[in-house]
């Protein structure tokens, strides 16, 4: 038993919350921030980011297996996806955290949730929350998983003037 409290104390071992820094807060960030504030806030806080795959995006390596990927539109933060690559007791758990978090700040998740995949859409911003612990890929075969934690904004439909139809733009 105290070499349990040691290992805890000295940070070794299983961590009691794993996935508080997957908010924007821990980051001082918000959506609908200009880009050029968001890089002086990065800045500041001493973040290195590089281009995603995507040209809108930025992707921050927090530390091993913890990324944050900033996407821009119209040269404005729209979302914010925090990525946790771990073994599957990990993600497991960091899924439930999450999950308290969320429900603690949000109420349940709405109607559509179930054991992999949280939705919270009852106001702005939207917040998923997507767990995958399967054996059958390929990373899962080795007990490996991830947890991504999205907020963003939800798309707003705006009507086309030529058909009337709308075009899917984010807003």
């Amino acid at each position: 038993m105290i070499h349990l409290a040691l290992l805890l104390l000295l940070g070794i071992g299983p961590s009691a919350q794993k996935t508080t820094w997957m908010t924007p807060e821990s980051f001082h960030l918000s959506l609908g921030m200009k880009r050029s504030a968001v890089v002086k806030r990065l800045k500041k806080d001493g973040w290195k980011w590089e281009k995603g795959k995507i040209e809108s995006h930025m992707v921050i390596a927090y530390e091993n297996g913890k990324t944050v990927t900033l996407g821009f539109e119209s040269d404005r933060l729209r979302s914010i996806r925090f990525e946790l690559v771990d073994f599957f007791p990990a993600v497991k758990a960091g899924f439930r955290e999450q999950q308290q978090a969320l429900n603690r700040k949000r109420g349940s998740p709405g109607p559509a949730s179930n054991e992999t995949v949280l939705i919270y859409e009852d106001r702005k911003p939207n917040v998923h929350v997507v767990v995958v612990a399967d054996v059958r890929t390929d990373f899962g075969k080795h007990g490996v998983g991830f947890l991504v934690v999205r907020y963003f904004e939800p798309a707003v439909i705006t009507p086309d003037p030529a058909t009337g139809r709308g075009t899917g733009a984010s807003r």
